[in-house]
């Protein structure tokens, strides 16, 4: 549970057994309401994600427009990904929609590197509110490790 609420909800796809293994030891410090998909997010699977604040996709996700649309039309407001780079995502589509895109690199596989992953998930969840700015990945960003990006809205 939040400081305000209930538990925000994050859909997380793309998950292997170790993926859920792993977050979900590390969620128990944050007490998100994980819930795992093994499909990779796409238009056709975003759906998935309705009743959740927060999307955690992989580098194979496909993020493009139709599927950052859904996710707003779902009322997501924060992509957490667990991948190195956001290629695979249209910033500038989650920038028109109010959508936060925050890179956690280096997640899968340990416990502390999902810790990691999750510390930086929920001080975003925590604090996301509508922003405005140039729409492009900023480095570093508040509460993050150096390997953490995060692409804000545009204006």
């Amino acid at each position: 549970m939040t400081e305000t609420g209930p538990p925000v909800s994050v859909a997380v796809f793309s998950t292997k057994a170790y993926d859920e293994r792993s977050l979900t030891e590390a969620n128990r410090s944050y007490g998100f309401d994980l819930r795992f998909f093994e499909e990779g997010l796409n238009p056709r699977t975003a759906a998935l994600a309705a009743g959740c604040e927060v999307v955690c996709a992989f580098v194979n996700d496909d993020i493009g427009s139709d599927t950052v649309d859904r996710l707003a039309d779902h009322h997501v407001r924060l992509i957490a990904l667990r991948s190195a780079g956001f290629n695979h995502v249209d910033l500038q589509a989650a920038g028109r929609r109010g959508l936060v895109v925050r890179v956690c690199p280096n997640t899968r596989h340990t416990p502390s590197r999902s810790t990691a992953w999750a510390s930086s998930c929920h001080s975003t969840a925590r604090s996301i509110a509508p922003t405005t700015g140039c729409g492009r990945a900023t480095s570093p960003s508040a509460g993050c490790s150096d390997s953490t990006y995060t692409a804000r809205p545009s204006a």
